[in-house]
């Protein structure tokens, strides 16, 4: 007997936060309390990458985690889990090709704006931002 192996189902349901969505809506409301950013918003904005085809198909619609509006600027952020494996020390992240795909041409469609990757290691706690 053969044992099928299924991909694993990636489901969002807009609007909802996943865990690292959330620890890192904590850092900005922190950041927000000491005066460092203006304002912040969840999935406030979406950025059409690619128009429907003439075949019918789909446009590629890009919708970054967080909108943030410093003094001055504003930015776009992606926020991935990431987990750094303690036998290897190889380091794990759940961003998708296709996710990272998508930030990498929105941010050359959008130069007007800070786009960056954010991860999260919810075991240790930590947050590092990679610009885009």
């Amino acid at each position: 007997m053969r044992t099928q192996i299924k991909p694993r189902q990636h489901s969002h349901t807009p609007g909802v936060m996943n865990k690292p969505e959330r620890y890192y809506a904590d850092v900005l409301f922190a950041r927000r309390h000491d005066g460092e950013l203006v304002s912040f918003g969840f999935e406030q904005m979406a950025f059409t990458l690619v128009h429907n085809t003439p075949g019918g198909k789909n446009g590629t619609v890009f919708k970054p985690d967080f909108f943030i509006e410093f003094p001055g600027h504003i930015e776009l952020h992606e926020v991935k889990e990431v987990s750094v494996s303690s036998k290897t020390g190889k380091k794990w992240s759940s961003a998708r090709e296709d996710a990272i795909l998508k930030l990498k041409m929105a941010s050359e469609l959008f130069p007007m704006f800070v786009w960056k990757l954010i991860e999260v290691n919810l075991k240790r706690g930590t947050v590092e931002e990679k610009p885009f």
